[in-house]
């Protein structure tokens, strides 16, 4: 069975910076889905989206995902979209564990707030009512997929022992159900 780890959830929820502590913390590599994405488009996300539109990107994403998801070992820090598109849930719930880190709406948009010139779903959003407005939607669009995960994280500040001890603890199940 791949040892994997898949962090979901929106943009500014921690998946990177949480990824990378606890990819240390359990021995296993990082990578970020976005940079996948990148480097088999060979141009940004953005461009990807202005040149190509979003099925294309969506398209590039689920294949990206299965390429990361056949290595083992492996945390990977996942788009914000990627759960809700194809069967990309599925298909994560079934060869790794899927985290999902959940903080509240306006935590994430005074987060994703100091830096909006770098989220182009925010960039134009007159205030930080307006940023807040479009992050909870979102969110409440995406909570489906979201609450699929097997692991969700609602603590700003993570238990990263616990955290890892849960995720050993879905690992064993996972193979104890494959070998039966």
């Amino acid at each position: 069975m791949n040892r994997i780890v898949f962090f979901i959830g929106m943009m500014g929820a921690g998946k990177t910076v949480w990824g990378k502590l606890l990819a240390e913390a359990m021995s296993l590599r990082f990578q970020d889905l976005d940079d996948e994405i990148v480097a088999a488009a060979g141009q940004s996300i953005p461009a990807v989206f202005e040149q190509h539109g979003e099925l294309y990107f969506r398209e590039l994403e689920a294949r990206q995902l299965r390429l990361a998801g056949q290595q083992t070992n492996l945390l990977l820090s996942c788009g914000g979209g990627t759960p809700c598109f194809f069967d990309n849930m599925a298909w994560m719930k079934q060869h790794g564990v899927v985290v999902w880190l959940h903080p509240p709406a306006a935590e994430i948009t005074e987060r994703i707030w100091r830096v909006k010139q770098k989220r182009p779903l925010i960039a134009n959003a007159a205030s930080k009512e307006d940023a807040y407005n479009i992050v909870s939607t979102l969110m409440e669009k995406r909570m489906p997929w979201y609450q699929q995960a097997h692991i969700i994280i609602t603590d700003l500040v993570l238990d990263l022992p616990a955290l890892s001890a849960a995720i050993e603890q879905h690992w064993k199940y996972m193979e104890n159900n494959q070998t039966s």
